[in-house]
């Protein structure tokens, strides 16, 4: 009995044994796949590490884009400030406009009429200067008539003072 005790440990031990090289032969895996995974694991640590550089850098230039955004915002506020000024300048300025416009069609209206005023004085003014040159050319000639009957009445004066004179003489 002892024997076959002795025999069944052995064989016990043996199994164990046989298991145990396998539980060594999967721990020599594992440890070899954990190795694998922790070169894995420092490759992916390496490749974080420089991408969260990477990020960093991309924060600080979207951090100075801000920024440059915010200034470019405030300009912009500015401009539109500046473009509703000028909107309301040029709103007051169509109005200004409107008015002139109004005011050049009434003075066309005005220079109109005085054209036609003009134009009718200027032919009532023809009118007369081709009136007074028919009386003038009348009165000329009635001059003219006046003159020749003046020289006669002269002539006439001087027959008569030398009428006068001989009668004088022979009364007296």
């Amino acid at each position: 009995m002892e024997q076959e005790t002795t025999q069944l440990i052995l064989e016990e031990l043996r199994d164990i044994k046989t298991i145990l090289g396998e539980h060594s032969r999967i721990l020599e895996s594992h440890t070899e796949k954990l190795d694998e995974h922790g070169r894995i694991l420092e490759s992916h640590t390496e490749k974080l590490d420089e991408h969260g550089r990477i990020l960093e850098s991309h924060t600080e230039k979207l951090d100075e884009h801000g920024r440059i955004l915010e200034m470019h915002t405030e300009k912009l506020d500015e401009h539109g400030r500046i473009l509703e000024m000028h909107g309301e300048k040029l709103d007051s300025h169509a109005v200004k406009l409107e008015l002139q416009n109004e005011t050049l069609k009434e003075h066309g209206k005005i220079l109109s009429a005085l054209r036609t005023g003009q134009e009718e004085i200027k032919a009532e003014l023809d009118g007369m200067k081709v009136k007074n040159a028919k009386d003038y050319g009348k009165i000329q000639e009635q001059l003219t008539h006046a003159e020749a009957n003046i020289e006669v009445l002269k002539d006439d004066n001087w027959r008569n003072k030398t009428d006068i004179c001989r009668l004088k003489m022979s009364l007296g």
